[in-house]
Order: C-alpha cells, then sequence, then structure tokens
C-alpha cells in the first residue's frame, strides 16, 4: 500500500499544475461543466491497487485543485485484446463519451494505458495532457514523450529482492523465477540477467513446455534461473522447470 501511494504522490503535482493551467482558460459558456480528469486503467476491471490509486487521486485533487472537478474512469481490458487491434474503436468511443464532459486531464495507469493515449490521444481529447503512474522506466524512452506528458516511473530492479532471498538462505545456489511468454515477462530475463552479475550469479532461460489454450498466442510458460557459486563447483543436475 505504501508503494502504490507513493506513485500517486508523485503524479499529483503534475495533474494538479495541469488543472491550474486549465483552469485559467475562459470558459467556453457558462453552462461548461466542472474540470474533468480521466483516469484510463490498462486492465479490464478494478484491482485492490487501482482501489487505492484512484481513492488517493480523488482526495489529493480535491483537498490540492480547490475548485470543482469531477474524476471519471474507464478500463481497456488489456489482458483480453490486444489494443493495437481494436485501439481506433476503442479512441472513437472514449470521444464521443466523453467530449461533453470537460476533459482537462487524462492519468495513464500502467505501460499499456500509456501507449494506448500516446497514440489515440488525439482522436480523444486533442491537445489534453497527460499524466502516467505505474510504468516502468525501462519500458519508455523518456527522450521520445512529448513536452506534456509527465509523471513517475517505477524501478522494477529486481537486485534488492535477489539479496533478500539469498540472506534468508544463504545457501541457495538457484532461484526459479516462473513466469510467462508476453513481452512484458520477457523484459524479466533483461531484468534478472542485469542483476544476477553482480551478485556473483548467471541467469538462465528454460521453456516449462506450450501450456493449454495456446494455439492464438504464445503463452508458454519459462522460468528464469539465476544460479550462483559459492566458492566451489555446483554439480546439480539441472532442474527442469516443468518438474518444481
Amino acid at each position: 500500500m505504501t508503494a502504490v501511494c507513493a506513485r500517486v504522490r508523485g503524479a499529483v503535482p503534475a495533474l494538479l499544475l495541469f488543472l491550474s493551467l486549465a483552469a485559467s482558460v475562459p470558459a467556453m459558456s457558462a453552462d461548461e461543466p466542472p474540470a474533468g480528469v480521466l483516469i484510463l486503467y490498462s486492465n479490464q476491471r478494478a484491482t485492490p491497487a487501482q482501489v487505492i490509486v484512484e481513492d488517493a487521486l480523488r482526495t489529493a485533487v480535491a483537498d490540492g485543485f480547490k475548485r470543482p472537478v469531477t474524476v471519471y474512469s474507464e478500463y481497456l481490458d488489456d489482458e483480453w485484446t490486444a489494443l493495437e487491434s481494436y485501439g481506433p474503436k476503442q479512441a472513437e468511443f472514449l470521444r464521443e463519451k466523453y467530449e461533453r464532459r470537460n476533459i482537462r486531464v487524462i492519468v495513464a495507469n500502467a505501460f499499456p494505458a500509456l501507449r494506448f493515449v500516446l497514440q489515440f490521444r488525439d482522436r480523444i481529447v486533442p491537445g489534453v495532457p497527460l499524466v502516467h503512474l505505474a510504468v516502468a522506466s525501462d519500458r519508455v524512452d523518456r527522450k521520445t514523450l512529448p513536452a506534456d506528458v509527465v509523471g513517475t516511473f517505477e524501478d522494477n530492479d529486481p537486485t534488492p529482492t535477489l539479496e533478500l532471498a539469498l540472506r534468508l538462505h544463504p545457501g541457495v545456489g538457484r532461484i526459479v523465477l516462473v513466469r510467462g511468454a508476453s513481452e512484458l515477462d520477457r523484459r524479466w530475463d533483461v531484468r534478472i540477467g542485469a542483476a544476477a552479475e553482480p551478485l556473483g550469479g548467471t541467469a538462465d532461460e528454460r521453456s516449462a513446455g506450450k501450456s493449454r489454450g495456446a494455439a492464438a498466442r504464445d503463452d508458454r510458460v519459462h522460468a528464469g534461473i539465476f544460479q550462483r557459486w559459492r566458492g566451489q563447483r555446483h554439480d546439480a543436475a539441472p532442474v527442469d522447470p516443468a518438474d518444481r
């Protein structure tokens, strides 16, 4: 919960700044609705962490903006359908739904939502700034982001986790990380590999075979294996991740 709240605290100043700048622009009409914030979540439904994020954002905006503001939430369902395939239709849906709701800032929660908004922002609400959170720093080239796209990045370096595991189990010679085969899962291979060398270990990858229902997409189960030699030859037989 502490980490989740830290994400929100890091993004709130930019969000309030954008709202304040928008509030300085005269209203188009006397009946213009209050400023709106549209939060786009990558997944299909609220998770416990996202409930905390949304509650914290609503409280922070209300306390910091000191003016009426309406917060809206939408879920992009990235787990089930690739945003690349239905993104234009989703963007058009959001445009029609929110074009009269005075959206002044979009908040993208997690990388798929950020990628979606970067691609379709001008279709949804042209010219509106974007604040992102819960995005890993190694998934985005910051130099390519527009000036009105700001937010907080997560550091997903697995080194502290590996160090803790080795302290808790000082005699261990092998740590197995079971994961999927998506782009995000494969990125963990890079992270584990970078973390292994300073700890005196190596990282390996093995496939545990094809899982059921994998005809339409590559959802094989893989294991990232961290091995560390402790001053002596480690002759244990290789472990098949399928047997663990």
